[in-house]
């Protein structure tokens, strides 16, 4: 990050917009007022005392995972999600998901249309059979927000509470077939 010395406003806003974005640190002071001359220095004091109190500023911390696969599920069904960092949130992503006895399932991850400035993978996995599972996503061994999830998977996808099963059943024409249980 380059800085030209002669721009003190524009450096000085840089900073507390970065800060207020990246870490959490409320703009307590505008950068007009932090580059004068007379600067309060009780206000610079209040703001600069906010950056002791930060947690550890990882990266994984701006990595987002969401997405139906990391809270629910359908047995032999696929389970999609997504993960997205910004491109500056550099290290290694790792997906891990385990099922009911510990044992990892495979992921399918490939790239996804993302944003300017981020980049975001998209993740399924196949559930083998009804249970909890628990999704592991990390940046560096990092785990990011909400991880680890815990994924109720289910036998059957139930619609219209507990009156009524939808069961997917695949036909052997091109279609698939769709049966209703009531109970």
């Amino acid at each position: 990050m380059d800085l030209d010395k002669k721009k003190k406003l524009a450096n000085a806003r840089r900073g507390i917009e970065t800060a207020d974005k990246e870490m959490g640190v409320d703009k307590l002071v505008l950068p007009e007022e932090m580059i004068h001359k007379r600067v309060d220095k009780q206000a610079m004091m209040t703001y600069l005392a906010q950056f002791r109190n930060l947690k550890d500023t990882n990266a994984a911390y701006r990595v987002r995972a969401f997405g139906e696969g990391l809270h629910k599920g359908i047995k032999e069904t696929k389970a999609p999600f997504f993960v997205e960092r910004p491109t500056d949130a550099k290290g290694e992503i790792k997906i891990k998901v385990l099922n009911e006895d510990g044992k990892e399932v495979s992921c399918d991850i490939t790239k996804a249309e993302s944003p300017a400035g981020y980049e975001k993978l998209a993740v399924s996995y196949v559930p083998q059979k009804a249970g909890v599972y628990k999704v592991h996503v990390t940046l560096d061994d990092k785990h990011v927000p909400g991880s680890v999830f815990t994924v109720v998977v289910e036998e059957d996808l139930s619609i219209g509470g507990s009156m009524l099963i939808i069961n997917h059943l695949p036909c052997s024409s091109s279609s698939s077939s769709l049966q209703l249980y009531w109970l």
